[in-house]
Parts: structure tokens; C-alpha cells; sequence
């Protein structure tokens, strides 16, 4: 997706938009702001993962999904 924004899918069937731009603000997740590197983002574990063990809690990425009616 474009910007900050990961499409993601739970194992239950869930749907949606999770934005990491709050997360970018921080250091530890400001390498995030370079595209590239954002791109790199995949699913492990039950969570969305980066290089460098860069990872953002299951729970904050279930908690902060905007839901979609349909796929973006």
C-alpha cells in the first residue's frame, strides 16, 4: 500500500489497514521512514517484521487495524 500503511490479514479472517506513520516518529522504527526499506516489511511470526529485528508487537498491529469492508 502506499505511504505508511500495511494491508494485513489475520489467521480468524480479518482484514485491514494497519498505519505504522505513528510508529515512524520513534526511534527505534524511524529507519522506517526510508521506502525502500519500509517495502521490505513481511509477516513472521504473527507480526509484521523488518530487517535488523525491527518488529512491531501482534498485539499493537490487532488492536490498530482499520478494518476493510473490501480488499484495497
Amino acid at each position: 500500500m502506499d505511504d505508511a500503511k500495511v494491508f494485513v490479514t489475520f489467521d480468524n479472517g480479518v482484514s485491514g489497514v494497519f498505519d505504522c506513520a505513528p510508529y515512524m516518529e520513534e526511534s527505534y522504527w524511524s529507519c522506517l521512514k526510508v521506502p525502500s526499506y519500509f517495502r521490505q516489511v513481511k509477516a513472521e511470526c504473527g507480526t509484521l517484521c523488518w530487517p535488523n529485528d525491527i518488529d512491531i508487537d501482534p498485539e499493537e498491529v490487532w488492536e490498530s487495524v482499520t478494518p476493510l469492508t473490501t480488499n484495497p
